[in-house]
């Protein structure tokens, strides 16, 4: 009797109870460092995504330095396969993160690296101002190239 008493606590606890339905990873993401002048974008549209390294460069000009490329998911891992880029040394191997939802954040998971990236709309933040595609080397140095295949 005690067991049957047991089950249905635990039934009235959580049986029926759908739990509030995870986001999707679909639309705009963004990572802002609190101490510098650079963000990162990530935009996830159907099986196609983009990631850009965005930042203000000195002389006030935005430097984006873009990847563009298609996405599978697999259970808790995202698979990037890159076609094209704005730097020319670009590899084009694919690869592979672990995903997960912290609240409405999410949350990019690679070897001993983690980023949290936020949700937003880029039509409520636009800035109106002009942007270079381009490359940016081991000293932060960038070079205007185009986004081509790789």
């Amino acid at each position: 009797m005690r067991l049957w008493a047991f089950l249905a606590a635990i039934c009235a606890l959580g049986c029926g109870v759908d739990a509030p339905p995870e986001p999707d990873i679909e639309g705009f993401w963004v990572f802002e460092p609190t101490m510098k002048e650079c963000g990162f974008v990530l935009l996830f549209d159907d099986g196609v995504y983009e990631a850009d390294t965005i930042c203000r460069l000195n002389s006030g000009e935005i430097a984006v330095e873009a990847e563009v490329g298609s996405y599978s998911k697999d259970g808790r891992s995202i698979t990037f396969s890159p076609t094209h880029s704005s730097c020319g040394d670009a590899d084009g191997y694919a690869f592979s993160v672990d995903y997960d939802f912290v609240g409405d954040k999410l949350r990019l998971v690679t070897s001993g690296r983690v980023i949290v990236l936020e949700s937003f709309d880029p039509e409520a933040t636009a800035s109106g101002g002009s942007s270079t595609y381009g490359c940016f080397d081991e000293e932060g140095l960038f070079t205007p190239m185009p986004v081509r295949p790789i």
